[in-house]
């Protein structure tokens, strides 16, 4: 009777309780224990640190780079700000605010323009003008506070005059009559599609001169004309005919007339010189008579 009652309840107790219960316990502290810790430590110091010599530290203004794209006038102008901290080290996190102060050159009016699209530390602006003109501008880095510390040096703008436009381009006085026979000519001055001034050369512009009705085929050969570049954004416009009418001078620039052409132009008559008056005197006396012969 004893034996029986002590060999079931010894095996029951000690194979239920303590195998199963125990190894799942150990198995679950151990996994997430291990995992968690390592893996954020480990990323975390890695990226922010400077043990490889690959990081960088705050922006110094001091030691940032400017560099400038011009353009023509209607078109948009660059430059750019490279961000660097103390040492020379590109600072790539884009996380700095730069300004620009521009003031047209020779002038006293100021305002500030920000930057758009900024990448890897390169922080880029933009401007577009329709004027032929120069800015000034200097950039500042905006430290904590608000303060404005200058990136050194002042930098230059520039925006030229586009290319050139017929229908811009115009005539300098041209003429509207003179004697027949007598070498004519005018300027004009070649300006881009908002009007810019331009002021060198290397425009292609011909020249047609209109004949009254039925006289180009007999005295086209004895006239002369010819466009000349100055170098200076103006071209001399000659010609120079021999019947005397109204000649169309029609002044083209690839394909298009420039403003007011083409220009009429009377060519008179040169005036008969007038007679010498009239003396009488008694037959037989000797008369001398000077007089100077028309050129």
């Amino acid at each position: 009777g004893t034996t029986a009652t002590t060999s079931p309840g010894t095996t029951g107790t000690t194979s239920t309780g303590t195998t199963s219960t125990g190894t799942s316990g150990s198995t679950g502290t151990t996994s997430t224990g291990t995992s968690g810790s390592p893996s954020a430590g480990t990323t975390g110091t890695t990226s922010t640190g400077t043990a490889d010599g690959g990081g960088f530290g705050p922006t110094d203004a001091a030691h940032c780079l400017v560099s400038v794209t011009p353009a023509s006038a209607g078109d948009v102008a660059f430059f750019t700000v490279r961000a660097r901290d103390s040492v020379g080290r590109t600072v790539t996190s884009n996380s700095d605010l730069f300004v620009a102060k521009l003031s047209p050159a020779n002038s006293t009016v100021t305002f500030d323009l920000w930057p758009g699209p900024i990448v890897a530390g390169l922080y880029q602006f933009s401007y577009k003008t329709l004027v032929s003109q120069t800015f000034v501008f200097r950039v500042y880095l905006i430290v904590v506070g608000g303060a404005r510390v200058q990136v050194p040096g002042e930098y230059t703008l520039a925006f030229g005059p586009g290319r050139i436009s017929a229908a811009q381009t115009f005539a300098v006085n041209p003429p509207t009559s003179a004697p027949a026979g007598t070498p004519m000519s005018f300027l004009i001055q070649a300006c881009d599609q908002y009007g810019n001034v331009i002021s060198v050369g290397g425009g292609n512009f011909d020249l047609i001169v209109g004949y009254p009705l039925g006289l180009r085929s007999t005295y086209a050969d004895l006239a002369t004309q010819s466009v000349t570049d100055l170098g200076n954004g103006q071209y001399r416009i000659s010609w120079s005919t021999i019947p005397a009418g109204v000649y169309w001078i029609d002044v083209w620039n690839v394909g298009s007339r420039i403003r007011g052409s083409p220009f009429a132009v009377n060519m008179t008559y040169l005036a008969p010189p007038a007679l010498p008056s009239a003396t009488f005197v008694s037959p037989g006396t000797t008369v001398e008579v000077t007089f100077s012969t028309p050129t």
